[in-house]
């Protein structure tokens, strides 16, 4: 009777002690969820370009100048926000969709760090822009590029998507005129640790890239696209003077560009 009293005894505390040890492994376990849930968003955060204010667009469009101007500068707000963010260093293009765009200003984006551009949509130059271009020095020095980066550090330009010039209304200005400001696509100047992948772009106004007092920059698998014969058809379509005369069928000779596909 006594052993059974203690047997009886010892099997309850063991019963009970396994019981509590459950218990906290599952408060222990909803602790850690519930932690990681915190976590998680600041860890995947990143600034979408529309959270900016930016519009996505018909790719054929011809995009008002105030479209245009609004998703420069989301894009140059989700860049500044990033840059300044602690912890939050991702700027996005979303996929699916075409932004047309023009820079918000003639100043590139200075002393960005540990930053990453994905751009898995397509950004679009807006056309016919001689007229309506950012220019440098008050208007009167060379088109801003499309996007520029100068003292930087630790910068990453990725994705699926694709930087689109629309090249030929700049190429056939310079002809006509003699008058050359064109821009640059992407501008870099003083930059360490750099890589470019992934992204395909496509008749620049000059040069796709322009990379100058670069160290440690690495640039892979990605396509430089110059098609004179598409940019051709949209002049046409876009400029009953360029029917009339011909001057579409005349053969691209700017040294600037080779009508072939490049990849690095």
């Amino acid at each position: 009777s006594a052993l059974r009293g203690v047997s009886l005894v010892a099997g309850t505390g063991i019963s009970h002690k396994l019981h509590t040890s459950r218990a906290l492994h599952t408060m222990m376990r909803v602790f850690l969820l519930f932690l990681l849930g915190c976590a998680l968003p600041n860890a995947l955060a990143v600034h979408n370009i529309e959270d900016y204010g930016a519009q996505a667009a018909d790719p054929l469009m011809f995009a008002p100048l105030k479209l245009a101007t609004q998703n420069g500068r989301a894009f140059a707000d989700a860049i500044s926000a990033a840059n300044s963010s602690a912890t939050d260093r991702v700027v996005v293009v979303p996929a699916g969709k075409t932004f047309h765009m023009v820079p918000a200003s003639a100043d590139p984006f200075l002393h960005v760090r540990n930053l990453t551009l994905i751009i898995d949509g397509v950004l679009s130059a807006r056309t016919n822009p001689y007229k309506e271009w950012i220019y440098r020095n008050n208007g009167t020095g060379k088109g801003a590029a499309f996007i520029e980066f100068r003292h930087c550090r630790d910068l990453t330009i990725k994705g699926s998507g694709k930087v689109l010039g629309n090249g030929h209304t700049w190429w056939w200005h310079v002809i006509l005129t003699g008058d050359d400001k064109r821009p640059n696509l992407l501008d870099v100047t003083t930059c360490k640790n750099m890589l470019i992948e992934g992204v395909r772009w496509e008749n620049a106004p000059q040069f796709h890239m322009w990379l100058r007092d670069v160290k440690n920059c690495t640039v892979r698998d990605l396509d430089i696209w110059v098609d004179v014969n598409s940019q051709r058809k949209m002049f046409d379509h876009k400029s009953k003077f360029a029917k009339w005369t011909g001057l579409h069928r005349l053969p691209a000779g700017l040294p600037t560009f080779s009508p072939q596909s490049h990849r690095h």
